[in-house]
């Protein structure tokens, strides 16, 4: 009866502190093992980085909470082959193990600087301010692609509000901050509600790359061009002269035939 009755105080216990927001031992030792399976053989098994093939492989353990989401959230991390290879991708983990390794590294390294969810937005003013921060790099539907010097941008649309703030919170890898002087929580929401009204944009593959739209239109124009230029080149009058001049070269072609001709018969 005691024993019962112990077992039911702990049973109570651990549901008032889920309840509470703060993770259970069995979410945490569930942590532990994706942890090990996934992240310790790069990040060490304290989360204090190590080095890969001449190569230093950053700590986490003083990394905000919301980077260690974000990068889980958008597949960035973990890689499935170089782990240098920063490239967003399809995600891996699934939420409740994200969770998982986010609550046992926020308990055994001591993770601080979270990043509360946005508050719920408005579409309208979010377009506007998602084109005048984030098209340039993510597209102008949240396609993401390329935005240079082999910046890979992820797109932005089907993630969860948190996943956006804490990108703009963290700015993961080559992505700038932004504070709240730049762009407020209620402003986040704003754009997040904006993404989630949009449908993933097509990209324009280029070899084995895919360019964002402002990329892609570029590209365009340039193939447009190349190929005028070679339709007027093999329409026998390059563009770089005015008809004039290439009459004009035609007729001392003549002339000059004409001459070697009158030389032959003399």
């Amino acid at each position: 009866m005691v024993l019962a009755v112990g077992v039911g105080a702990a049973v109570a216990m651990s549901t008032a502190e889920a309840a509470d927001g703060e993770p259970g031992q069995p979410q945490l030792t569930r942590g532990r093992e994706l942890y090990t399976q996934n992240c310790a053989q790069c990040h060490g098994p304290q989360g204090s980085g190590s080095s890969l093939s001449g190569r230093t492989v950053p700590a986490i353990d003083d990394d905000p909470v919301s980077l260690v989401r974000v990068v889980m959230a958008t597949g960035r991390m973990p890689p499935p082959g170089d782990p240098f290879d920063s490239r967003p991708r399809e995600v891996t983990l699934a939420p409740d193990e994200r969770e998982a390794i986010l609550a046992y590294a926020t308990e055994e390294f001591g993770l601080t600087g979270d990043v509360a969810p946005p508050p719920e937005g408005d579409p309208a003013r979010g377009q506007d301010l998602y084109t005048t921060n984030c098209a340039a790099c993510h597209g102008t539907a949240g396609g993401g692609g390329v935005a240079g010097r082999g910046a890979y941008t992820p797109g932005l649309t089907g993630y969860e509000p948190q996943t956006i703030a804490d990108a703009a919170r963290t700015g993961p890898f080559a992505m700038p901050q932004f504070g709240r002087g730049q762009l407020s929580d209620q402003e986040l929401g704003d754009i997040a509600a904006f993404l989630e009204t949009v449908q993933q944009e097509e990209y324009t593959p280029l070899w084995d790359q895919e360019l964002g739209p402002v990329y892609a239109s570029a590209f365009a124009a340039a193939l447009m061009g190349l190929v005028l230029v070679l339709v007027l080149v093999l329409a026998g009058r390059p563009m770089w002269f005015p008809p004039e001049h290439h009459d004009r070269a035609a007729g001392e072609e003549r002339n000059e035939q004409h001459e070697q001709d009158e030389q032959d018969d003399g």
